[in-house]
């Protein structure tokens, strides 16, 4: 993992802990990289063979739309 990415991941651990409240901009960031590993999640399933199933929606929507995705059809 690159150098930058491990200090944010330290500076965001001590967020989460209570020493220091987030700036939006970290928040943000936070929920970003949350995508992004869920993402990679994703591509290593489907890398596996493994059927992936994604919901579309936001989570704060009540309804769900989810898409079924296998490799062969992916990649």
């Amino acid at each position: 993992m690159p150098e930058f990415l491990v200090r944010f991941y330290h500076d965001l651990q001590s967020h989460v802990m209570g020493e220091v409240a987030p700036s939006p901009l970290q928040a943000r960031l936070a929920d970003e990289v949350e995508v992004l590993r869920r993402c990679r999640d994703w591509l290593e399933r489907l890398k596996r063979g493994e059927e992936v199933v994604v919901n579309l929606r936001p989570e704060t929507d009540a309804e769900t739309e989810s898409n079924r995705s296998a490799a062969k059809r992916s990649l």
